[in-house]
């Protein structure tokens, strides 16, 4: 018969079967904390090589990216070279022949240019007509014609002048002194900004040009441009085949000019109290606003609007060409 285990040998045994059991747990934990680990380095390994991979297809699309970047300003710096050399040579043999006037004491005449251009048919304004039945098809193109057969000549800019600068020619003249007597500058602004032309007549007198036509109307279109006081407007009409020549102030007095500037002060005043309140109630988040466009119109009928048959026409004309032949004096 086996011997009957005493009290002290059971607990012996149990305590030896727990220690076993939790010797095995200790094991299997340190065995799946191994796995654990071995699973977590494996994850982050995989996850380095995935952001290593996107880098480097990233730079690599940058790289390529900056490269097509760069070859595209070389090809346009190459181009733009290839347009200013041309556009240089030109404006160096522009310069040489106002020099060359200058040394052989050449003249000019702005009152004879004048009232030729008082003889100039129609012609449209800026883009070219096709089918034109001129030589000349802008307008633009058929005054700077007439200021060259009088003696002025291009004078090329070498860069873009300051508007807010150019301005104080007006009343300022002698700041204009870098410009070549007897010359005139085309569009110095750009197309759609006024004026047409600035003729350099001499340091006591800078006139601004523009030049006016309507294929369909009897007087010029001002727009947001406003008529400027002592601009002289050369307008010709399709109607009537013929051109009128006027100042500014033959077509609006100062005060009238006043109380409009004061009226666009006040819309804008208004224009932003309106877009505040749009503002504080747009769910929509469209940023919806509003602009008061200024826009200088002439109504009454034709005894008002018609710049051909008006009972001021000669007044005006020989208003302006009195105001050229004192400025040219002086």
């Amino acid at each position: 018969m086996p011997k009957k285990l005493t009290q002290q040998q059971k607990e012996a045994r149990r305590l030896e079967k727990a220690r076993k059991k939790e010797a095995a747990a200790l094991k299997k934990a340190q065995k799946q904390e191994a796995r654990m680990a071995k699973q977590k380095a494996a994850a982050e390994r995989k996850a380095m090589q995935r952001i290593e991979k996107e880098c480097r297809a990233f730079y690599n699309e940058e790289i390529t990216l900056a490269k097509k970047k760069c070859k595209r300003i070389s090809k346009m710096v190459t181009k733009a070279f290839k347009k200013f050399k041309p556009g240089f040579d030109i404006r160096k043999a522009m310069r040489e022949k106002i020099q060359l006037r200058e040394e052989k004491g050449g003249t000019w005449d702005l009152i004879g240019a004048y009232e030729q251009m008082l003889t100039l048919p129609y012609y449209k304004n800026e883009a070219a007509a096709s089918g034109a039945v001129h030589n000349t098809a802008r307008h633009e193109d058929a005054v700077a014609k007439v200021l060259e057969e009088n003696g002025f000549l291009r004078y090329p800019l070498a860069s873009k002048l300051n508007r807010t600068a150019t301005m104080k020619w007006i009343q300022q003249p002698e700041l204009s002194n870098e410009i070549p007597d007897g010359t005139f500058i085309e569009q110095p602004f750009g197309t759609h900004n006024a004026p047409d032309f600035i003729v350099k007549v001499n340091n006591n007198f800078v006139l601004f040009l523009e030049a006016k036509s309507s294929a369909t109307a009897l007087h010029p279109t001002y727009n947001s441009g406003g008529v400027k006081q002592d601009l002289l407007y050369v307008f010709c009409a399709k109607k009537t085949n013929q051109t009128t020549i006027f100042k500014g102030s033959s077509v609006i007095t100062i005060e009238q000019q006043r109380l409009i500037d004061e009226h666009i002060i006040e819309a804008r005043k208004r224009d932003e109290e309106l877009n505040d309140k749009l503002a504080a109630i747009d769910p929509n988040h469209r940023g919806i606003s509003y602009y008061t466009r200024p826009m200088i119109i002439q109504s009454g009928g034709a005894s008002y609007t018609n710049y051909f048959t008006h009972t001021q026409r000669q007044q005006a004309e020989n208003h302006a060409i009195d105001w050229l032949k004192k400025k040219c004096k002086n």
